[in-house]
């Protein structure tokens, strides 16, 4: 069966030998993932278990990823909305007119890194001042994106190889901007740990939703609560298994 899968073609790809990626393949298509927790070409070591092996690695991924805090901090509609269907953000205006900036600063030196959809991030460009700055930014999307601003990546990985590389540089707390899609798809992954959400006393009727994928029902604890002069309520909460 390795003779059906174009090995030149995947060898040429990742800069391996032909050889090498042929002995990779044949392991995989005999055991599947238990055949790659070893070194292909050199057999199984004495006292290895690949299947053990393939936990404790994965194992050791999940306390990565543990050791970062995913923070999803957006301020929302009553209905839900985390913007209008065409994604302006001018409705949240006579909100930040008000000399408030609702704890912003505080979370912002908090943070170490920042994740934005590509909807989000094409919105943050036309800005006259970028709204990130000193924070490195990480931007999916599968489509080519013109970047000028600094410390900006975009990536077409998932939202758990990003968490593990961010644990892997050592950061510990990442904004998760949005918008609803990429927040739909770390929710769905486990991923957020924390929701600061700020409902606005605004109802839009239709608009982007604060999740745009369904995920299972997920238990929160409230971590504190502040209402505001303007009718703002910022509702700060962690997953129950994180308090």
């Amino acid at each position: 069966m390795a003779d059906r899968v174009p090995i030149a073609h995947i060898a040429a790809t990742v800069g391996l030998s032909r050889r090498f990626v042929y002995k990779w393949v044949r392991r995989f298509l005999a055991y599947g993932l238990a055949g790659l927790a070893d070194t292909p070409g050199r057999g199984q070591r004495r006292g290895t278990r690949p299947q053990a092996a393939l936990h404790n690695g994965m194992e050791g991924q999940e306390q990565d990823l543990r050791a970062v805090d995913v923070i999803y901090y957006v301020a929302a509609s009553l209905d839900g909305s985390i913007a209008p269907a065409d994604g302006t953000l001018s409705w949240l205006a006579p909100f930040e007119s008000s000399g408030d900036d609702y704890g912003y600063t505080a979370f912002y030196q908090s943070i170490d890194a920042v994740l934005l959809g590509r909807h989000t991030f094409e919105h943050a460009a036309t800005c006259a001042q970028w709204p990130y700055p000193n924070k490195p930014c990480w931007v999916f999307s599968q489509r080519r994106l013109h970047v000028s601003q600094p410390d900006v990546v975009v990536t077409a990985r998932s939202p758990r190889a990003v968490v593990a590389e961010l644990a892997a540089r050592g950061y510990r707390r990442a904004w998760l901007v949005g918008g609803g899609q990429l927040a739909g798809a770390f929710r769905a992954q486990g991923l957020i740990t924390e929701y600061i959400i700020t409902v606005t006393p605004v109802i839009l009727g239709t608009g982007i939703p604060l999740f745009g994928t369904l995920a299972p029902a997920e238990p929160l604890h409230l971590v504190a609560s502040q209402v505001y002069p303007n009718g703002l309520v910022q509702l700060h909460y962690r997953r129950t298994h994180e308090a």
